[in-house]
C-alpha cells in the first residue's frame, strides 16, 4: 500500500461548497492510497466510530454535520478520484470552523480544519446528524442493487446530509462513472423510501 502526504496552499476554492476555504494552520494534510479497491473496507457508520475520536481530540463539543461524497472531496482537494473511504465533516455549533476527517482502511488517513468565507451572511442550512436510528451505507447499497435493476455499485458514491429544509436526513446517491458525477437517487435515511431516482 503506497500512501503520500500533500500540502495545499492557504486558499482552497471549493466547487462543492460554493465558497473559499481557508485553513487556519495554512495547510491541509491528507494521506491517500493510490491503489484502492472498489469495495469499501467498512460501512460509513463503522468508519464514523473512528472519525469521531479524531474529532473529539480536535474539539470535545464537535458534532457530525455531514458525510460528504468521497469522490467530490477528492476532486476539490486535487486528489485522483477513487470514491474510496469516507470523509466526515464535524462542527462545534458555537464556532464557524469545520473539521474534516478522512477514514480509509479503518484508519484516520487525513484531517483538516477549515473556515468557510461567504459574501454576505453565512448560510445555516445544515442540521447536526444523529446516526443512531439511520440506515447505514450498506443498507443503502442493498436498496440500490435491489431497486435499480441490479445497478452495479462499482461507480456509486454516497453522501449523508440533513438540510434544515428537510424533516429527516437523506442519503444522496451519485453515479461517478462519468465525471462530474450526477445524482441518481435520494433516499430517506430513516426508512429507505426513495425520494428521487433518475
Amino acid at each position: 500500500m503506497k500512501s503520500f502526504t500533500k500540502l495545499f496552499p492557504l486558499i482552497l476554492i471549493s466547487i462543492l461548497f460554493g465558497c473559499i476555504y481557508i485553513s487556519p494552520n495554512n495547510q491541509i494534510i491528507l494521506s491517500t492510497p493510490t491503489d484502492q479497491s472498489i469495495v469499501q473496507a467498512q460501512t460509513a457508520f463503522e468508519a464514523y466510530e473512528i472519525a469521531k475520536l479524531a474529532a473529539f481530540e480536535w474539539d470535545k463539543s464537535s458534532i457530525l454535520y455531514k458525510i460528504p461524497a468521497t469522490f467530490i472531496m477528492e476532486q476539490n482537494l486535487g486528489f485522483p478520484v477513487t470514491g474510496e473511504g469516507w470523509f466526515f465533516m464535524f462542527k462545534n455549533p458555537a464556532s464557524p470552523l469545520e473539521y474534516y476527517v478522512y477514514i480509509w482502511n479503518s484508519k484516520v488517513s487525513g484531517t483538516t480544519e477549515a473556515q468557510p468565507i461567504y459574501i454576505g451572511d453565512p448560510p445555516d442550512n445544515l442540521n447536526p446528524i444523529d446516526i443512531s436510528n439511520l440506515l447505514d451505507s450498506d443498507d443503502i447499497e442493498m436498496i440500490i442493487k435491489t431497486k435499480f435493476n441490479q445497478r452495479s455499485s462499482k461507480y456509486t458514491n454516497l453522501e449523508l446530509i440533513y438540510e434544515k429544509s428537510d424533516i429527516y436526513p437523506k442519503w444522496v446517491v451519485y453515479d461517478m462513472s462519468t465525471l462530474p458525477g450526477k445524482v441518481i437517487a435520494i433516499i430517506n435515511a430513516l426508512n429507505g423510501d426513495i425520494e428521487y431516482n433518475e
